[in-house]
């Protein structure tokens, strides 16, 4: 795992977002569910991995590739652009994406822009992202709202 360039990526994730943690090994289970078994199996050896230092060139460009993927899909300016600032990114959905923003937006009360843009950064994955609401109601954590 440490020669893995997607690994290294998601130590430094996690380290920068540890919020992130519980998602993506959630996507690990739904993609590569021989691989979560190995992480449970081994669960104190890779968190001990995830906790070792990591380039501060990694460091740096996982930081600005989550700046920009969650500025690309509007966090913390959904509500507009303002003065100077990017306008408000638009979103295109189905029938049944939308019945689920409405279902994440009634299962917490959350605000709908919130939930759009949670439900976008977790790659329209319903389950990561109403973990991802449940567990950071207030928003704040939000890779991006520093």
């Amino acid at each position: 795992l440490r020669e893995n360039q997607f690994f290294t990526q998601i130590r430094a994730m996690v380290q920068i977002e540890p919020a992130l943690l519980e998602p993506i090994l959630q996507r690990i289970e739904h993609t590569q569910p021989d691989l979560i078994g190995l992480i449970t199996a081994n669960q104190q050896q890779f968190l001990d991995f995830l906790n070792e230092p990591v380039s501060p060139e990694v460091m740096q460009q996982t930081e600005q590739a989550l700046a920009q993927m969650v500025n690309g899909m509007g966090m913390g300016g959904a509500m507009g652009g303002g003065m100077g600032g990017p306008p408000p990114q638009q979103f295109q959905v189905t029938e049944e994406e939308n019945q689920v923003i409405n279902n994440l937006v009634e299962l917490g009360g959350f605000d709908r822009n919130q939930v759009i843009e949670a439900y976008f950064l977790f790659d329209k994955d319903e389950t990561m992202t109403a973990n991802y609401l449940l567990n950071n109601p207030s928003f704040d954590d939000f890779p991006g709202n520093n």
